[in-house]
């Protein structure tokens, strides 16, 4: 069942809402939903297999766990707070905001690698209970996610404890963009421009 199916009489009301909370409502679709929720929206503990539908704008904190979603498609581009999207069946984080103004749990999925996660997160990144990941401080510092903590299966730590590490490996990774750049701008079909 889809949301304006589910909630046609409600709608109206819930537009003005500061959240938006559908919680348990075994929903298959958000077709219908708002474009803008100027609170909370949680869609947890449905039948989703696509985010279709989904609000654009989430001015506060986005729900989206214990689903059957496999992709992050359609999810919104503005989280202001959290963004959970923990116990899915999620492989990767494409489609994930590039930002976070709170934390980002992606806790038992799939995930193979953090590629796609958020680069910024104000306060937590959680990431437990995805066992294809290895050496999960690595991946962190190799995606260059930076936040205040990060709960893994590896443990909880601060970034304090990688900082160095994340350091050096971000002066790499722009020293490579350089000389990539410079080779590119020096060169084109072998021709000197």
């Amino acid at each position: 069942m889809d949301f304006k199916t589910k909630f046609q009489d409600y709608t109206g009301q819930l537009y003005h809402k500061r959240m938006l909370l559908l919680n348990r409502c075994e929903l298959t679709s958000l077709k219908g939903c708002p474009k803008e929720i100027l609170g909370t929206f949680s869609c947890s503990m449905n039948k989703l297999k696509t985010l279709e539908g989904c609000p654009e704008i989430i001015n506060d904190n986005f729900f989206c766990g214990y689903n059957n979603l496999t992709s992050l498609k359609d999810s919104p581009k503005y989280v202001k707070n959290n963004y959970y999207c923990n116990n899915n069946n999620l492989e990767n984080l494409k489609y994930s905001p590039k930002e976070i103004g709170g934390e980002f749990d992606c806790s038992h999925n799939n995930l193979t690698s953090l590629e796609y996660c958020p680069k910024k997160i104000k306060n937590v990144l959680r990431c437990v209970g995805n066992p294809k990941i290895k050496n999960i401080k690595e991946e962190i510092i190799k995606q260059q996610i930076k936040t205040q903590y990060y709960y893994t299966d590896e443990g909880t730590f601060h970034f304090k404890d990688i900082e160095k590490e994340f350091r050096k490996y971000g002066r790499e990774l722009k020293k490579q963009k350089e000389i990539n750049e410079k080779k590119f701008k020096t060169t084109s079909y072998g021709l000197s421009i």
